[in-house]
């Protein structure tokens, strides 16, 4: 059985050794007995879509301001239309959505310090400190904040 294995692998594998030296297990698909990933035929392929990769993954975030509760709706309906009609994949309008319902939870949680900050006020008790198990440094320097904080910047 393993002679039937190794001739299979003969027959159909590629012929070329992964950069770690072991053998490639990728079905040969070229009469000169490689793969996609390691015959000359398909070289300038391979690197216009490693470039196409590269550049669809680097975005240039602008400066934006905060949306709105209308703009968040005006946003979450032409995200939807646009993924109906086939012009944004589900992942990207998926990932969208995500963000938007980031976006209420910290309007929510805003609406509530506020409000907790004017009780505090009024009834004359200091505000609150965070939990002694989270150092105020900790919260301050989280590496979420200092992504948002980069992306605000700009």
């Amino acid at each position: 059985m393993g002679d039937a294995l190794s001739m299979r692998k003969q027959a159909a594998g590629c012929k070329s050794k992964r950069s770690d030296g072991s053998e490639c297990m990728a079905t040969s698909i070229m009469s000169d007995g490689n793969c996609w990933f390691h015959s000359e035929q398909f070289r300038e392929a391979r690197l216009r879509a490693a470039q196409k990769g590269g550049l669809r993954r680097t975005v240039e975030l602008p400066a934006a301001e905060a949306l709105t509760p209308e703009g968040t709706r005006n946003l979450l309906a032409a995200v939807s239309a646009a993924m109906l009609e086939g012009s944004l994949d589900a992942s990207t309008a998926r990932a969208v959505g995500y963000l938007l319902s980031v976006d209420r939870q910290l309007r929510e949680t805003d609406v509530l310090e506020n409000r907790l900050a004017a009780l505090e006020q009024q009834s004359g008790v200091a505000p609150a400190a965070p939990p002694a198990s989270v150092p105020s440094a900790a919260i301050a320097e989280h590496p979420a904040r200092r992504k948002l904080r980069r992306v605000h910047e700009r």
